[in-house]
Formats: C-alpha cells, sequence, structure tokens
C-alpha cells in the first residue's frame, strides 16, 4: 500500500499508523486451531471471542458457553412472562408457516408428533389439529406451566425422556437443535426414533441474517453487547452453534452419512 508522506498529508500519515496498529495486531491475535468442525472436518479457528470458534470452509460457528437450565441463576433470573410477550406473536406466526411445510412433506397418515424443547407450547397449539402431539422440555419452570394449560409436556432432555418404545412420524426442533452440545448423538436419537419416511425438522438460526453479521461487525470494532446477546451469553441456554445455509446444502453431518 502506497502513502503519502506525513508532511504532505497528515490524513494519510494517521492512516498509515493504524494500518500498522492493524497489522500487529492481527499478527500477534493469530486464530487458533481449536477443533475439527463437526460439519465438513475442517480445521475450525478461535473466532471473535475467548469463547467463539468458527468454520471458514462451511460457515459453522460455536461456542464455548455452558448450559445450566434448571441451575440457579448468577444475576437477575429470566422474567418468563415478559418474555412470553415479547415472542408470542412473532413465534406464533412463524409456526403456522412451519406447519404448512409439514404438512405438504408428511407421508400420509402421519399422526405422532414430537416438540422437542416445546418451551410454551405454542408449536404443540398449533399443530395439534392436525397431529397426536407430544412436547419434551427441559426446562421445569417453563414445562410446569406449559403442562398446567394442559398440553402434552414431558419433563426431561431428548430422547432420555422417552419410553423405549416411543416413536413419531414428524420430529421438531424449533430453536433448540443449536442448545444441543452433542449434535450428532441428537440426530442419531431422531434417526432411531422417527417411523419410516418420518419428518425431521430443524428450525435454526441462520449465520448470515442481517443482525447476527452486523454484530460481528460492531464485536469487531470492539463493541460485543450485540453479539453477546444473540449468542445469549450468561442465559440458562446458550446456543452452541449458529450456521449457515451454505453448510447445510453442502456439507453432510457425521451421524446422516449412514
Amino acid at each position: 500500500m502506497y502513502f503519502v508522506h506525513p508532511a504532505r498529508c497528515e490524513a494519510c500519515w494517521y492512516f498509515k499508523n493504524i494500518a500498522n496498529k492493524l497489522s500487529l495486531l492481527i499478527y500477534v491475535a493469530a486464530p487458533r486451531i481449536i477443533m475439527q468442525c463437526v460439519v465438513c472436518s475442517t480445521p475450525q479457528l478461535q473466532g471473535l471471542t475467548d469463547w467463539h470458534i468458527s468454520c471458514s470452509a462451511c460457515g459453522y460457528e460455536g461456542s464455548a458457553l455452558t448450559v445450566k437450565i434448571n441451575a440457579q441463576p448468577e444475576g437477575a433470573p429470566v422474567d418468563e412472562l415478559e418474555r412470553e410477550v415479547g415472542l408470542k406473536s412473532l413465534r406464533q406466526e412463524n409456526f403456522r408457516d412451519i406447519l404448512s411445510v409439514v404438512l405438504k412433506h408428511v407421508k400420509p397418515g402421519a399422526r405422532r408428533l414430537l416438540d422437542v424443547g416445546c418451551a410454551h407450547g405454542w408449536f404443540l397449539e398449533t399443530a395439534r389439529a392436525h397431529f397426536d402431539v407430544l412436547g419434551v422440555e427441559p426446562d421445569s419452570v417453563v414445562g410446569s406451566r406449559t403442562a398446567s394449560r394442559g398440553l402434552p409436556v414431558r419433563p426431561g432432555y431428548f430422547p432420555d425422556a422417552l419410553t423405549p418404545d416411543e416413536s413419531f412420524d414428524v420430529i421438531v426442533f424449533n430453536d433448540v437443535i443449536e442448545h444441543i452440545p452433542d449434535i450428532a448423538s441428537a440426530l442419531d436419537a431422531c434417526n432411531a426414533r422417527l417411523s419410516e419416511n418420518g419428518l425431521l425438522v430443524l428450525n435454526l438460526p441462520n449465520s448470515r441474517g442481517f443482525f447476527y453479521r452486523l454484530s460481528k461487525i460492531f464485536a469487531r470494532l470492539g463493541w460485543r453487547n450485540p453479539f453477546n446477546r444473540l449468542w445469549q451469553k450468561d442465559l440458562p441456554s446458550p446456543p452452541t452453534f449458529i450456521i449457515s445455509i451454505h453448510a447445510i446444502w453442502n456439507c453432510s453431518w457425521p451421524s446422516m452419512a449412514s
């Protein structure tokens, strides 16, 4: 890069010094290889924080944040009533769209539907006119409130909360699969629990979304609050990964290869 002599252009001198500092910063903080990507097996690099990792090949991004469902909160507890007011109408609209896709692709005669991590039960309410629904919810407070409305909710984690002989025509993860640390085992359990020609629905965050990309720009500039919030840092169940549509279409999950 060519710079005008500082005596002739103060602005160029300023930007030259910034460039030198950035070069030094990049050299000192070069990304470290953390582990192989769970999607494409490419070595992952340390991302924008000490808990964030990323894969340059397929777009997979992961975290080392700890899931603490049902643990005593370290700070102010999550106000589930306030959260419900803020999310309900948006989630219900989204769930109606998802159900319409499910009904287009499900096999004829399909009846049993499992909603993993059913939370407030809004998808159960949306789908029960078409299926015999069951929800599994690990958060004891949220799950008990949902069950008190008469919805079929079983406490615990998937697949441990199920009986050995239970199977389903449809298994749905609505903003849940990204919170499960061992995704390969979860997908293996789905394969085992789905009936023949069953349907697996994964509704999950897209790393190419506008607000997420904007939060990464802010994080690179030193303001990490939006990035931390989208990763739900310090909340009971932060996601373990965020993935791009590119990764979904161009890579195969290890447990789905057989």
